[in-house]
């Protein structure tokens, strides 16, 4: 690849990048809200803290909460955060075997419980 090419691919993306913060600051209220605990850090944040998993482990989650969440996917903006549905992202945790046997001996059966115990405990 030559130079010049490369750098073309870099001022594309820089401008695409501009474009998307321009489109977020002109329509504010289509990206300003979202809930913090239905988002792709917060779920990766969970994985962690009940499983303890690898971040391996966790992106196959993630990958595996994407294919179900159809319509998180669907309404998704790049730039913007991804909203997902509680009940899946707690369906996919309890799909790991570790994640389930944590969330059974502590009783957390939604992500609403999640969501009480490590953020209100946080505070």
């Amino acid at each position: 690849m030559r130079y010049e090419d490369s750098m073309k691919g870099v001022a594309a993306q820089i401008i695409k990048e501009q474009l998307r913060a321009s489109k977020i600051k002109n329509n504010p209220e289509d990206f300003h809200w979202h809930d913090e605990y239905a988002t792709l850090n917060f779920f990766r944040f969970i994985c962690k803290n009940i499983g303890n998993l690898g971040n391996g482990e966790i992106e196959k989650m993630v990958t595996r909460l994407k294919s179900i969440d159809q319509k998180a996917v669907e309404n998704h903006v790049n730039g913007a955060v991804w909203a997902f549905d509680y009940d899946k992202m707690f369906c996919v945790l309890m799909e790991n075997e570790i994640c389930r046997k944590v969330c059974e001996k502590n009783k957390y059966n939604s992500w609403m419980k999640l969501i009480g115990q490590y953020c209100i405990s946080m505070a």
